[in-house]
């Protein structure tokens, strides 16, 4: 047999071990990590800090809205799989030419995400259960809700609550998913798995 042909099945041979070792390596890691999951505890505390971080939020919409959320209390419900919270807004809407600040309070929730690039938990979604408006007609009244979402949607999102800083944990849970959210004890208990 010549030089060249030796040299192509030993590299092939070794191409093929290496992969073999991989495949091995990860059905190991996989068998490891398989049903494991791992409890991370978010204070309501470290949430409310994250939120008032960027209070108070002002957002104009199409010129005939300006929403300013002045406050918004983080509220944990026990057994709850989502965030709630209590937000107080003033509305300045331009109703015939005139502009009138009006008041709003709105129940709302939203979830968790999990980024597992930069190991943090975000709030993401944020709904409006509820909503008082103070001094807007009723047929605004949709179109307030609408925009008030919207506005908690440009608050909210992306609002880093909580990063995993414990680099043995980080590298456990590189590839996690979150299994699982609820409210225990005042306090946010998510559950991370494969």
């Amino acid at each position: 047999m010549n030089a060249p042909a030796v040299r192509r099945r030993r590299w092939l041979l070794g191409l093929a071990a290496l992969g073999l070792g991989l495949l091995v390596a990860s059905l190991a890691a996989w068998f490891m990590f398989k049903g494991h999951t791992w409890q991370v505890f978010i204070e309501r505390d470290q949430i409310q800090s994250a939120i008032d971080a960027k209070l108070p939020f002002d957002k104009d919409f199409l010129l005939v809205l300006t929403l300013r959320i002045k406050a918004l209390t983080v509220r944990l419900e026990e057994g709850s799989d989502r965030i709630g919270a209590d937000c107080t807004m003033v509305l300045n809407l331009r109703l015939d030419q005139a502009r009138e600040a009006l008041g709003a309070t709105a129940l709302a929730d939203a979830r968790l995400r999990y980024d597992q690039q930069r190991f943090c938990f975000f709030i993401v979604d944020p709904e409006v259960r509820s909503a008082s408006l103070r001094g807007i007609p009723d047929r605004y009244a949709d179109l307030v809700v609408r925009y008030g979402r919207l506005g908690l949607q440009h608050l909210v999102n992306e609002v880093p609550v909580y990063t995993i800083r414990d680099d043995t944990l980080k590298l456990k849970l590189a590839r996690a998913v979150i299994k699982g959210v609820a409210v225990h004890n005042g306090r946010v208990v998510v559950t991370l798995g494969y």
